[in-house]
């Protein structure tokens, strides 16, 4: 095995070469003769051992080796690989005789073979001291190894949750039941849920105490409200628990359609007034929970509300009203407030602005957007300066910033997806809105939609 690794011929020293492993280190692990024999081997040497030259391939090559120097003996070396596949797939590792106790569970190389080691000298085996003595480590003791991020299942019913999953409450209950299956090697940290509204649910979550570290089955009940949002459920393992997750995003919708003197309209749309002029309007919805009369409640700031009228039951509703605009006030946003929760359904008018300047239109590119977006603004007139105002489903707004562009008739604001301290905003679907001034006055653009979706 100094220069063949198997019988077979599996490994010759001339396949190194062949080694097309770029971007994917491994650990090499040779339990025969002579195969990290680095000293002088009285077979007859012909340059550096397997074990030597598996490291040397350039960004393909193994990033650690384990094997012998020497002769090895099938019996005592089948104790050792028992003992050394027990101590690295099966137990769950709290103390180490290398780093001391009150550890989180997790592979370190060189303490994997110490502990696999020592726990082999006491066995009663032919030449053990022996073995033990020849096997040798090349590379960093202190690598550490992992298996991938957790892996999580989430079902309902039986049915599984996919990414972008819709929930809607179990019949005659305000939650919906989830049940959660995971698994990771070195070990199950915590679970988080949250969701876009910053509500956080992770206190209804049992402890992970089962007999395993590494599995755990979970059965959630998550509250659900009437609102669009979106879910997230992140797991973490015990080799970083701080720094890597994996997560599922799921969905809460309301689906919603809007009428304006009996013609659709898209939600989030400015509704023009003119005063002293009745425009009658409907709201059909379709809530994930189930609701009573008074749960519904239509808000429309600056407009007065006339003939409000509900009809449906459980969780498919028609609301129809007329409005009228009140005298010398601007109409703004209509909200439908579901069980205390606000959904956007008109942005308000656009008003005629000062002066010449108009939005002419406006497009985000891409959208949906992950980690940066352009929005793209043609205008008639020259502008000097900018905002971009960004606002959640219920119309409170989240991220407004302020741009001086080079005065021109087309300018392009970027959006990094972070609210006003910084922080990123969280999966879901927003409204913006474009105002701007210049020299031929002030104009401000209807609602547009940006969904971000990391």
């Amino acid at each position: 095995n100094f220069n063949v690794l198997g019988h077979e011929n599996l490994v010759l020293t001339g396949s190194l070469s062949l080694l097309r492993n770029d971007g994917r280190p491994f650990v090499f692990f040779g339990m025969g003769c002579h195969v990290s024999d680095f000293l002088r081997s009285e077979e007859g040497r012909e340059g550096p051992s397997l074990g030597e030259l598996l490291m040397r391939p350039a960004r393909a090559g193994a990033i650690a080796t384990y094997g012998s120097s020497g002769f090895e003996f099938l019996t005592p070396n089948a104790a050792f690989m028992q003992v050394l596949g027990e101590t690295m797939f099966v137990r769950r590792v709290t103390d180490s005789p290398v780093f001391g106790a009150g550890l989180r569970n997790q592979w370190i190389l060189g303490d994997v073979m110490a502990r696999a080691e020592l726990e082999t000298l006491p066995l009663s085996l032919y030449r053990v001291d022996e073995m033990v003595s020849q096997y040798n480590l090349l590379g960093d003791p202190l690598l550490r190894m992992d298996a991938g991020a957790p892996r999580m299942e989430a079902t309902h019913d039986g049915s599984p949750l996919g990414e972008g999953a819709f929930l809607v409450a179990d019949a005659g209950l305000a939650t919906v039941g989830i049940d959660l299956d995971l698994v990771d090697e070195t070990g199950l940290s915590h679970v988080e849920i949250t969701d876009s509204e910053g509500r956080d649910y992770s206190a209804l979550l049992p402890p992970l105490t089962g007999p395993d570290p590494r599995l755990a089955q979970l059965a959630l009940a998550v509250p659900v409200y009437p609102q669009a949002y979106s879910v997230e459920i992140a797991t973490f393992d015990e080799a970083r628990p701080g720094l890597r997750r994996t997560v599922l995003g799921l969905q809460v919708g309301l689906p919603l359609d809007f009428f304006v003197d009996g013609e659709p309209v898209v939600p989030g749309s400015n509704v023009p007034f003119e005063e002293g002029v009745v425009r009658s309007m409907r709201v059909e919805f379709a809530s994930p929970v189930d609701l009573i009369d008074s749960d519904i409640v239509i808000d429309y700031i600056g407009v007065d509300i006339l003939a409000l009228d509900k009809v449906g039951s459980g969780r498919d509703w028609i609301v129809s009203f007329d409005a009228l605009g009140r005298a010398g006030e601007e109409p703004g946003v209509l909200n439908l407030i579901l069980q205390g929760h606000s959904t956007l359904v008109a942005g308000g008018g656009q008003g005629p602005g000062t002066g010449a300047l108009k939005v002419l239109r406006h497009v985000v590119f891409p959208n949906p957007m992950q980690g940066e977006a352009r929005v793209v603004v043609e205008v008639e007139g020259t502008v000097d300066r900018a905002r971009l105002s960004v606002y959640d489903l219920a119309g409170n707004e989240v991220s407004s910033r302020e741009y001086r562009p080079t005065p021109v008739t087309a300018i392009v604001l970027d959006f990094d997806a972070r609210d006003r301290g910084g922080d990123e905003l969280a999966n879901g679907t927003y409204f913006y809105r474009i105002s701007v001034e210049g020299p031929a006055g002030s104009a401000r653009s209807d609602m547009g939609r940006i969904v971000i979706m990391r």
